[in-house]
Parts: C-alpha cells; sequence; structure tokens
C-alpha cells in the first residue's frame, strides 16, 4: 500500500526516512517514490536516488514543481500558477494500493492554497501515514500537536519515526511521547557528526534501519 510521509515541520528528516526505506527495501519490496509537490531549486528525488541507489524507474516526478523556496501555495503564487488539489487527490487515490511512499511537503498544516492544507489532501485522499519527528527540545510538543491534528481528521498514523542529532533531551523525548501518545515508536537516526556517503549510508541501512522489521510489515 502507498504511505504518506510527513513530519511534524519542515526540514526534520522526511526525505532521509525516504531515503533510509528505500535504500533498504526499495528493490525488495518493489516500492516507488513520489513527491507530489516540491519547492525550491534542490530536488528531495535526486536526494532519495542518490542515496538508496535505484535507478530512475523506482520514482515518479513531481506533480508540481515551484523553485521559490516556500509554502506551496506562496511558491506556486510567485510563478502564477495554482495547484489543483482535487485532480492531486484523485492520483493519489490511484496509488493507494501501490507499494510507494509518498512525501509530502513541510508538515500538516503547509497551505497547498489559501484554503486547502497537506492534512486535507492526505484525509481527502484516504492515506495513511508515517510521522517523522526531531530529537531536540521541543519535539513532544511538535509531535503531539501533529497526532492530534492527525486524530481529528481521522488520519491513520502507522508510527513516529526520529530523525537528529544525539543531544540531551532526545532519550527522555522519545519515552515521553511513546507514553504520551500510544503510538509505535518505529525508529530513530541519529545524524552523523560528519557527512557520509552514499554507500556508507546504504551500509547503515542495510545493517540497521528497521532491525525490529515493523516498518517492513507495513510495506505489503
Amino acid at each position: 500500500m502507498a504511505i504518506f510521509i510527513t513530519a511534524t515541520s519542515t526540514h526534520i528528516g522526511k526525505t532521509l526516512f525516504c531515503s533510509l526505506v528505500m535504500a533498504k527495501y526499495g528493490l525488495q519490496k518493489k516500492l516507488r517514490y513520489f513527491k507530489p509537490i516540491q519547492t525550491g531549486i534542490e530536488m528531495d528525488r535526486e536526494q532519495v536516488m542518490v542515496l538508496s541507489g535505484l535507478g530512475t524507474e523506482s520514482f515518479l516526478s513531481e506533480a508540481y514543481h515551484f523553485r521559490f523556496p516556500a509554502s506551496p501555495h506562496w511558491a506556486a503564487e510567485k510563478e502564477n500558477k495554482k495547484v489543483d488539489v482535487l485532480t492531486l487527490c484523485q492520483k493519489l487515490q490511484k496509488f493507494r494500493t501501490q507499494p510507494m511512499l509518498i512525501e509530502g511537503a513541510g508538515g500538516l498544516y503547509v497551505p497547498i492554497t489559501h484554503d486547502q492544507y497537506m492534512i486535507d489532501l492526505i484525509q481527502a485522499a484516504q492515506l495513511s501515514v508515517i510521522l517523522v519527528a526531531p530529537t531536540e527540545l521541543g519535539a513532544i510538543n511538535q509531535t503531539m500537536l501533529s497526532l492530534v491534528a492527525l486524530r481529528v481528521k481521522k488520519i491513520a498514523c502507522l508510527g513516529i519515526y526520529f530523525v537528529g542529532k544525539d543531544n540531551l533531551y532526545r532519550e527522555n523525548n522519545i519515552q515521553t511521547i511513546e507514553e504520551m501518545s500510544n503510538e509505535k515508536i518505529l525508529g530513530e537516526f541519529i545524524l552523523p557528526e560528519r557527512e557520509i556517503s552514499p554507500s556508507e549510508f546504504r551500509r547503515y541501512a542495510q545493517q540497521h534501519f528497521d532491525e525490529s522489521g515493523r516498518i517492513r510489515e507495513m510495506l505489503i
């Protein structure tokens, strides 16, 4: 099934999480990656492709790409364009039964248009989500607010995955969120202190990512 990858905010680690999943399970599960809306010059699809080592056949082109690095509603306005949310929703619905990672832009309440948000698109497409959360101070508040928003919209959360630096708050943040939310904790990726090569990243993914197998079980 298709899984929507969202996060508590922007620049949290959605793309890194997608890269880990694709590096470990892309070939095994015949997964494809799709980022419906991309803003900014840098392409997340290209980063996932490089880190995972997979070919272009595993990646779909964006439905929308706006060069201004901002929320989709404003980035689209800069080019005198507007996202057709209904058509995009219909596209996502067709992918529901396919093995696919769909990466959102920013967090749940990032506006796609002036009256529709990312969370509305997820709800209308009837997709389940994995929530990517940070490890730093503030993680508890951000994560719990995101989970409340998902529950209000009756969107299924398959679990929470943490991405961030090792820090004083990390262990307590994760433990507290698990206790408060009663959601599955799917693992964590501690950002390395030095830049690692794509081959090192793939080796890490194969050896250490999803050791519990919880994510593998979702990829059916």
